[in-house]
């Protein structure tokens, strides 16, 4: 997904939805970006957010108002996008994945961990800890 309006620093921002229903509608403000088989959406994803690669998105905005940009489908398509070996994307992906993945698990762990902890804090103030 692609934020085509926004402030000019979130312009073009894009978002990996892993599971989406098969008739999304979606708000007339984002894009939602298909590839061939040449690009793999993941390493397009992470290249569309990139600090190095957000200059050549913004450079496509337009628009009134800088507080408002606003990227084109049109001007989209004029967007050159560096592509990679599939067999490297599709590595890039995958470290991704795996680094999401991994990400999650940690949130998971320390929400546990704050969960026993404020339980801990609760029974300690009750002095139900050491009786």
């Amino acid at each position: 997904m692609f934020t085509r309006k926004n402030t000019p620093e979130l312009v073009g921002m894009s978002a990996f939805a892993y599971n989406t229903e098969a008739n999304l509608m979606m708000p007339d403000l984002i894009f939602r970006l298909n590839t061939n088989e040449n690009i793999n959406k993941i390493y397009l994803w992470k290249l569309i957010n990139h600090s190095l690669f957000r200059e050549n998105i913004k450079s496509l905005s337009n628009g009134s108002s800088k507080s408002m940009s606003n990227i084109s489908k049109q001007r989209l398509m004029e967007l050159s996008v560096p592509i990679l070996p599939i067999e490297l994307q599709n590595q890039f992906a995958n470290f991704i994945k795996q680094v999401d993945r991994l990400k999650f698990e940690m949130e998971s762990s320390l929400k546990e961990l704050e969960n026993n902890f404020n339980s801990l804090m609760q029974k300690a103030f009750k002095g139900e800890l050491f009786n």
